[in-house]
């Protein structure tokens, strides 16, 4: 087997911080030596730009195959939009392809991943069979992974469960990382396993079959997982949910019910401690009395501890407390202060006034 010209498609939803990854990807297989053929991307991608990007054949990713797969299976089934997906396929059948790369891309139906000799790999930056899907850097911070990797496949019709080809690296996760940190770094390595791949499938190795389920990262899940469950969710699980809601921007932002109502969480601090333990987790305690962005916020017991949340009701107000850094930070309230605004001696008085005032009360003073 020799790999020579390949098809890149480069999707929409690949990182693109400072560097994009995608033009990284396509300058290593460049330098390694690989022809690339042809590119399926996007008609308004920024990497249209490039003038090495602009030199190349160049397929615009239909609309049909821009959707959810089962949107675009059922789209596929009219007659009209099968003949403009298969005009479009029969000009990529024109080339010479020996594999075709999917780098965040969509689901491609088979009509398209059989076309180069050795048909398509994909890079997921995830362990499969473990974490599928799209948000593998989300449950890996909820679910408390300590290292994680990515993996490179062959493109079959279901989603991540071709042959598994490639590997990369160990990536550690702190206590302190974001899904963000993890993403970027998983998509460096990505590069390189992809890379990697390709020389692996030149030498006909055998490949492992993904056998198990596994789970699946997805974002209806993750909508599921976005609220304080106060009779689960412990301290170290609901620092986990802040770094994997607040350490990204998916539109998924951490939420939390108080007597009732619904409130947006920008940030929150956590003070683990055996006091008052019989209190049911969930009760509102106070409003923290403090100086800073904390003052007049509420103060919620939780499992093991309490909890100092910086809350509201609309998503816009404090956009800056969106990123959480993946570091250590400075604590911003004082465990001393935190029991004075209990104050226990009137704690039934001062919980039925934030009852009755509770959306007035937090906006005070932020």
């Amino acid at each position: 087997m020799i790999i020579n010209n390949v098809l890149l498609y480069l999707g929409r939803n690949r990182p693109t911080g400072r560097d994009d990854y995608g033009m990284i990807l396509f300058e290593k297989l460049e330098k390694e030596g690989y022809n690339i053929e042809g590119l399926i991307i996007y008609k308004d991608d920024p990497i249209n730009l490039y003038p090495e990007v602009k030199m190349k054949k160049r397929f615009f990713l239909p609309d049909e195959l821009k959707l959810k797969r089962t949107e675009i299976i059922e789209k596929l089934k009219i007659d009209e939009v099968k003949t403009n997906i298969n005009n479009w396929l029969n000009e990529i059948r024109k080339l010479n392809l020996d594999i075709g790369i999917v780098f965040y891309g969509n689901w491609i139906p088979s009509e398209l991943f059989s076309i180069p000799r050795y048909g398509f790999i994909n890079y997921h930056p995830g362990p499969l069979p473990y974490l599928r899907g799209m948000e593998p850097d989300t449950f890996a911070i909820l679910e408390g992974w300590k290292k994680i990797w990515g993996t490179v496949h062959k493109v079959e019709e279901d989603f991540d469960k071709g042959d598994l080809i490639a590997k990369t690296g160990i990536y550690k996760i702190s206590k302190y990382s974001t899904p963000i940190q993890v993403l970027y770094n998983l998509t460096m390595l990505g590069v390189d396993a992809i890379l990697k791949s390709l020389d692996k499938l030149e030498t006909k190795k055998n490949f492992t079959k993904i056998q198990s389920s596994g789970s699946y990262a997805t974002l209806k899940k993750a909508k599921e997982l976005s609220f304080i469950d106060f009779e689960k969710d412990n301290c170290e699980i609901i620092w986990r949910k802040l770094r994997a809601f607040c350490g990204q921007d998916i539109g998924i932002r951490l939420k939390v019910k108080i007597n009732g109502e619904e409130f947006i969480i920008f940030d929150l601090e956590l003070y683990k401690t055996k006091i008052l333990t019989k209190i049911k987790p969930g009760t509102l305690m106070g409003l923290y009395m403090g100086r800073g962005k904390f003052r007049n916020q509420p103060i919620l017991k939780v499992k093991d501890g309490f909890c100092i949340m910086l809350v509201d009701n609309e998503c816009e107000k404090f956009f800056r407390e969106w990123i959480i850094p993946p570091r250590k930070r400075k604590r911003r309230t004082s465990f001393k202060l935190l029991l004075k605004s209990i104050n226990l001696k009137y704690n039934s008085i001062i919980i039925e006034i934030i009852k009755s005032y509770l959306n007035r009360l937090i906006k005070i003073n932020i």
